[in-house]
């Protein structure tokens, strides 16, 4: 008997000293995509999707920011066109533009895979007094914020992205 209680007693401090020691989780893990990528995905595996149909680099010197383009690509019954921001080699913002009018199509299957986004659709005004009607929706996560958007006065496409957000160690302020 006093061996039964010896045997659980080690494996109870066992278990609890190893998750005491366990590196840090988030609660929630939000693996968040669009078309297939998603943030912080290397070039390697973002190529490994889909091929690309070209890359654009940085104008700034010393940069190690560049874009991937994938071009005539249907999700969904969908057809839209994506660029893949990349900075120091992983994916920092996938954007992706559709007809303006598969925005009803996009908007349910953006809920129906997140829930239902904050709607933060407004009206505006023109110099010339036109009204223009912006559809807004955001999902915020974390480390990330999803943005679906149309707006009526751009007839040529609505836009689908997906933004990483900068971490507070990110963000550099200039030395006073």
């Amino acid at each position: 008997m006093f061996q039964n209680f010896l045997v659980t007693l080690t494996a109870a401090l066992l278990f609890f000293s190893s998750g005491a020691n366990a590196a840090s989780e988030n609660m929630v893990d939000f693996n968040l995509s669009l078309a297939g990528y998603h943030i912080g995905m290397t070039y390697d595996e973002a190529a490994a999707v889909r091929p690309f149909h070209y890359l654009q680099n940085s104008t700034s010197p010393g940069s190690s920011a560049f874009k991937a383009f994938v071009e005539d690509l249907t999700l969904n019954d969908i057809e839209m066109n994506l660029r893949i921001d990349f900075d120091a080699g992983e994916i920092t913002r996938i954007v992706a533009r559709f007809p303006p009018d598969k925005m009803p199509e996009m908007l349910q299957f953006m809920q129906s895979a997140q829930g239902i986004g904050e709607n933060r659709s407004k009206e505006l005004s023109r110099y010339d007094d036109e009204e223009i009607h912006q559809t807004i929706y955001l999902w915020d996560y974390p480390q990330a914020k999803m943005h679906l958007i149309s707006i009526s006065s751009v007839t040529e496409f609505a836009t689908a992205s997906l933004i990483t957000k900068k971490s507070a160690t990110d963000i550099v302020t200039p030395e006073n």
